[in-house]
Formats: C-alpha cells, structure tokens, sequence
C-alpha cells in the first residue's frame, strides 16, 4: 500500500479528505429521504465552582478562585434504513475571577455514524471526537476541565471507514476495507498523526461442517510531523472447529512484519490457538494466546449482563498506540449501553436513553471514566493491559465500577515526554478505579458519592511515583420538565514530585430547549 508521508502540505491533506469525503457525501445524501429520522436536543449548562487550588499547586503555591463556565450545546441523533448515528456539539466557555488570563473558550464534540451504501454489501463508519485529556500522568490530575488546565491538551480524532462485502457457498464471506483517521492534539508530545489500514478478510466458518477457515490480510502505515513512517503488515490463516453451538477452537499461523523504529524490521511468523464461547445469548467470552515478534501475546475478554447487572473486561499484551487505547478505554457509557441492550435492542434509541440518563438522573455518575493513559505520545507501544467495569442498578440505588492497569513501553527509537523529562523505553506503569452510587431520594431528586484514584509509576528513578485521589459527594434534581439542577462538594489530592489538596463546592444548572 503505497500512501503518501504526512510530511505532505496542508493544502494536499485537506484536498485529499475531500476527494475522499466527496463522493461518500453524494452517495450518503439520498438516504436522508429513505424513513429517516432526524431528532435534535439543545440545551445550556451554567456551572459556578469555588475553589481553594484553581492551578493543583503545591500548597504553599495554591490560590483559590471562583470558576464560571458557560456551555450551550446541540445534539443530534439520526434513524433510518440508510444512515444512523449522533453527533454532539459543545462550546465551553470559562471565566476566572482572579485569573483572567487562564480565561478560555473552547469545542467539544463527540460524533459517530454508520451509511449504508448498498444493502447487506457495503457501508461506511464515521467517528470524530474533539476532547481535553490529561497530556502526562505523573502531573497534577484534575477533576474536571478547569482547574490544573497545565497539564490538560485538546485532543481531536477522525476516522473514516468504508467497507465492500460479499457473500460466497452457504456460509462463506469477503470483506475488503479500509481505514483513515487522523489524530492531533495540543501536546508536543503527540502531534498530528495519520494512520491509513487496509484488510482483507476471506471467512468460512462452516466450509466443512464444523470445520471451517479464515485468511486475514491487513496492511497499516502511520505517519507523522516529527519522525518517521511507522508501519505493520499481519496475514493470518485461522482453521476453527465448531465443538457444539456455543464453543468454537481456534487454531492461528501466519506471518507480521513490523518497522516501528529506525532499526530493521521486525519480522517473526505468527502462531497460536485460541477459543470463543457463548453460553449464553447474554454472555461472550474470549481468548486468543500467539507467538509474536515481541513474544507471547494474548488477548482475553468478556462480557455478561443479567437482569440489572452488567460487566465487562479484558487483559491483553498486544501493540498499541494512544488513539487506539482512547476508542478503547471502557467508560460510563459503555456500561450503561451493554445494561439496556434488552430494553432497547435498537441501538440508536438505547444511545439517546443512555446518554439522557447521564445528564440526569446520573450527573453524579457521568464523570466515572478512569483515563488509562500513561502519556499521550505519538508511535507504539508494547502494552499489557486489564481493563473492566460493572454496574447494578436498582430501582433506587445504582453502583459504577471502572478499573484499568496499564504497564507499557515504546518501540520506537524516539523520545517521550513523561513529565517535564524524557525517557525512551521505561516501562510505565498506570492504574486505577473509580467508583460511584447513585440514591434516589424521590423521583425528582437523587445523592451520589464516587471516588476515583489513580497511582503512576515507572523504573526511572528520577522521576518520582505520583498517586491522585478524587472523592465528590452531592445532590442532583430535576427542577422542571427542562431544567436539572445539581450541588457536588469535592476533595482532589495528589503526591509526588510536588503534592497538592484541592478543594472545591461546584453548582450546575442545566437548561434543555
């Protein structure tokens, strides 16, 4: 796959998104008249903090301030035989008493859809997203997007998506797609970077009764502003056996090439079993264990709900990157989408369920995402990762778990920054959980406690373990039919390099139009 280094003109980036967009636009656009839905929601979110420690400073350094931010937004959700999805806008503007200069405006969006091209055979993935994240793990973590902004870095993806399927025998199926997103941000740690994939997958899981195959090609090319072209070729042939309806057996060969760095590439064949079960149709598991180039990987992973319970996790060693470790971290909402799978089986109407939960009835919950980033940088890495979360929820109470660890190491020969330093094949290690409940005291109004706490550490011994610890208590109620209000008191305290207490009364309201 020949693609063109991100060392490219401005103007050429932008004319080659749209040749590409182009076309997808003329062929999306019809369906807009096919049963096709269109819901908008817009609404203003007003919220006064008072705090002690506005910039997490150590405390002979904190100065306290009062934090006003104003954030009007409109969503839209889309339902039709052709074209599905959402998309989120959000202008956040934020005013400081003391420090006018940290004074700031700035978008937040959230967007994905699916366009069906042509029925059963091809259609299209769409995804952007524009975020703050916290750049570095071992600075001062904030609770919101307000205080510490130092160590905050807006983050914007886009990814587009087509895909070609066709269907051969009785059980057979080919699928050709292709890829490219588009990741930049603030951070001089990870600039603007351009990944582009192209896979091929041929399958027959039932060519000989229980037996069956797969061949799996995929091709991927990463460029970047400030180093050099990283780049991964897999081709795997997989035999499955069909040992009753719910269990299947894997059996994995092939071969990778991989150049991550400015030394040769690293090639190794690839070798492995692995296994899929579903007992039942609210279960899945999985678990895949290879033999690669950088030894063995595995990848293990699960899924369960049942009445009001949910739950999901997985462990793996695999290579990453920081974009895939965003699309994948499991968050609040992910949870919340797995819980009422049976209630709305229909996909789109279970998003906008969720995400009117969040905004309500569950204001004291929306904040339970664990960020599972050591450091936001450009390249690869070797991670070996756990991740999982749950939730129960009652007819009055309602409980949150999220819970990561993340050990991880470069492979390119090229710095990172982790904290004002650089180090370039330390093994970092991050986790952390997060925990919340959620009371209703009466239909209109409900109290919620959550605790979060996250610990970095790496082999380095000049750069110091940091821990942050967030604990927030509060009441929220719906005012009116449109309006919510919420009232939360919060403690944020980390150690490490430099130690800092941040506490912090902060009022929401919420006007729906």
């Amino acid at each position: 796959m020949n693609i063109r280094p991100s060392s490219a003109s401005w103007l050429y980036r932008r004319r080659r998104l749209a040749v590409l967009c182009a076309p997808l636009g003329l062929m999306i656009a019809p369906a807009f008249g096919q049963e096709q839905t269109v819901r908008m929601t817009s609404s203003v979110r007003v919220s006064e903090m008072i705090t002690d420690n506005a910039r997490l400073e150590s405390s002979g350094s904190a100065k306290s301030d009062a934090i006003t931010q104003i954030s009007p937004s409109v969503r839209f959700d889309a339902r039709g035989t052709r074209l599905s999805g959402s998309l989120g806008l959000n202008l956040n503007s934020t005013f400081y008493a003391s420090d006018s200069s940290s004074q700031s405006n700035y978008l937040t969006l959230s967007g994905t859809g699916k366009a069906i091209l042509l029925e059963n055979r091809s259609d299209v993935d769409l995804l952007a997203s524009v975020s703050r994240q916290s750049a570095y793990s071992f600075s001062p973590q904030a609770a919101d997007q307000v205080t510490g902004t130092g160590n905050q870095t807006q983050v914007r993806m886009f990814s587009i998506s087509p895909n070609l399927r066709e269907r051969f025998g009785g059980t057979g199926s080919l699928d050709l797609r292709y890829s490219f997103m588009q990741l930049d941000s603030d951070s001089t740690a990870m600039n603007r970077s351009e990944s582009q994939t192209l896979s091929f997958t041929a399958t027959d899981p039932y060519a000989l009764g229980v037996l069956g195959w797969s061949v799996n090609l995929r091709d991927s090319r990463n460029d970047n502003q400030s180093y050099r072209a990283q780049e991964q070729f897999t081709s795997r042939f997989t035999g499955f056996a069909q040992v009753d309806p719910q269990l299947t057996l894997r059996l994995i060969g092939g071969y990778e090439s991989n150049n991550f760095a400015a030394s040769a590439s690293r090639n190794a064949t690839v070798y492995g079993v692995g296994a899929d079960w579903l007992p039942t149709s609210r279960s899945r598991f999985s678990a895949t264990v290879e033999k690669r180039f950088f030894g063995t990987g595995y990848s293990f992973t699960g899924q369960h709900r049942a009445g009001n319970f949910a739950f999901t996790g997985s462990y793996s060693r695999d290579v990453s990157s920081s974009s895939q470790t965003l699309l994948g971290a499991v968050t609040l909402y992910d949870l919340l989408m797995l819980q009422y799978a049976n209630t709305y089986p229909n996909i789109n109407e279970r998003s906008v369920f969720v995400r009117r939960l969040i905004d309500t009835n569950a204001q004291g919950m929306s904040g339970l995402i664990v960020g599972a980033q050591s450091v936001l940088a450009n390249g690869y890495f070797l991670d070996r990762r756990f991740q999982g979360g749950l939730t129960i929820i009652g007819v009055r109470n309602s409980i949150a778990f999220i819970a990561f660890q993340s050990q991880r190491e470069t492979f390119a020969d090229r710095t990172f920054a982790l904290t004002g330093s650089t180090s370039t094949t330390q093994a970092v290690t991050t986790s952390g959980a997060s925990i919340s409940a959620n009371h209703n005291l009466s239909a209109e109004t409900s109290a919620n406690l959550s605790l979060t706490s996250t610990r970095s550490s790496t082999a380095d011994s000049s750069i110091a373990s940091t821990r942050s610890r967030i604990i927030s208590a509060g009441l929220s109620s719906r005012l009116s039919r449109r309006t919510t209000g919420s009232l939360t008191v919060r403690n944020n305290h980390g150690s490490g390099s430099s130690g800092y207490t941040e506490n912090a009364v902060i009022g929401v309201v919420n006007f729906q139009f």
